[in-house]
């Protein structure tokens, strides 16, 4: 079996040296710098591992970041449960997943959060508009709508 890993983006994991190298797609590549520890090879949970993505952009449906002292990974994708097809690109849904150390002893990926947009209702009375935060004039630069 072929096995690649592309970096698409370097975080640090915490304090004291350690760095992660992400594919999205794949793993995580932990290494610390100073060299007190081996670099090894952190997968993603099994599931949402994708040996078929070696070059489609994953940033775009994917992100993996070192939140409060947990590695966090969020993906995106349409919702393709419905029988009518229609309603798929209408509805997509997003999931967390988070691990307690790149290291030995690790709790494994669990899943946080999943949220589906077909089960969010916004009701006819309320101004979709009146949901986006408020633009604020910082002193610098004149606040504009950028799209409109």
């Amino acid at each position: 079996m072929l096995h690649v890993h592309v970096t698409a983006k370097t975080i640090t994991l915490g304090e004291g040296g350690l760095l992660g190298f992400v594919d999205p797609w794949r793993g995580i590549l932990v290494c610390d710098i100073l060299g007190r520890k081996p670099e090894h090879y952190l997968p993603l949970p099994e599931h949402l591992i994708r040996l078929d993505k070696l070059f489609d952009e994953p940033l775009f449906l994917r992100d993996i970041a070192f939140v409060n002292g947990r590695l966090t990974l969020v993906e995106m994708h349409r919702n393709t449960s419905y029988p009518d097809r229609s309603l798929n690109r209408l509805s997509w849904e997003v999931s967390t997943w988070s691990i307690s150390s790149p290291w030995g002893g690790q709790d494994g990926w669990q899943m946080d959060y999943r949220i589906n947009t077909s089960s969010i209702v916004v009701d006819d009375g309320t101004a979709n508009v009146d949901l986006l935060s408020k633009l604020q004039d910082n002193g610098a630069t004149h606040a504009s709508a950028s799209l409109g």
